[in-house]
């Protein structure tokens, strides 16, 4: 598994490492074209919920998917051609043993650039250092797992059933990944980990590929990482959030195909 190449964006108090694209071919380029641009506004948006002078400090970034959809769905909006459904009604493939159909939803539905993108959507949160507490790593690869189950069973109804007039089908997995140390801030260990985010990024993508054996469709082939600024993390004195991690899988595009 070759390993990730990551760039670094640097703007406006926001600073997110990102992995180049793996690959020439147009749909991957428009699929990592998409995920920096998402990995930005969500880190906008999340800036923007910190209002200190309104005694208003919410991160999106620190509870559940439902919590992350506050600034997720927002951001696609933000980069993407026109609406944007949430809970899409679909129709679930079952496994070899169990053929039956499955009805189901996908977390969201969107065009961007030609393209029409059906993406499953995970959080979790990851030690970095500290005392651990409640679900942590071993979430990560169990999420992973489901999510990516998801768009796999789902690949028939995608070429069938989404008729609208597009290139092309990409099924996308986003797994955010907030790192937390449930310590008061120490900015050793933050600046420790903002000088390593790239290994730690790498390190992580391959033990979750090592925990599906390196099986391609379980392979994160994309990860970017938000570094989280000082006054956002000295406003949590109980927990350290430095960063927070998108690791996510573009899958193959699929053609628009109808069956009558």
């Amino acid at each position: 598994m070759e390993p990730l190449v990551f760039n670094t964006y640097s703007r406006d108090g926001i600073k997110i490492h990102y992995s180049e694209a793996t690959d020439n071919k147009d749909y991957m380029a428009k699929s990592h074209e998409f995920l920096v641009l998402l990995m930005k506004e969500f880190a906008r948006l999340s800036r923007l919920s910190y209002r200190p002078r309104l005694r208003a400090d919410y991160f999106p970034y620190i509870y559940t998917e439902r919590r992350l959809d506050s600034a997720v769905l927002p951001a696609l909006s933000y980069i993407c051609d026109g609406v944007v459904l949430t809970e899409l009604p679909v129709e679930r493939q079952g496994s070899l043993e169990d053929d039956t159909v499955h009805h189901g939803r996908v977390d969201y539905w969107c065009i961007y650039k030609g393209y029409t993108f059906v993406i499953e959507m995970k959080g979790t949160q990851a030690i970095f250092k500290g005392n651990k507490v409640s679900t942590r790593e071993h979430s990560v690869k169990g999420r992973w797992r489901k999510m990516i189950e998801q768009l796999k069973n789902v690949e028939d109804d995608c070429r069938y059933n989404l008729l609208e007039n597009t290139k092309g089908i990409i099924r996308l997995g986003l797994h955010f990944i907030t790192s937390v140390a449930d310590i008061e801030p120490n900015w050793d260990d933050i600046a420790e980990y903002r000088e390593t985010i790239d290994e730690r990024m790498e390190r992580m993508r391959r033990d979750i590929a090592k925990r599906f054996n390196y099986k391609l469709d379980y392979t994160p082939n994309f990860a970017a990482a938000w570094l989280i600024p000082d006054d956002m993390i000295s406003s949590n004195p109980d927990a350290t959030y430095p960063g927070v991690m998108l690791f996510a899988k573009v899958f193959e595009d699929l053609p628009h195909e109808n069956d009558d």
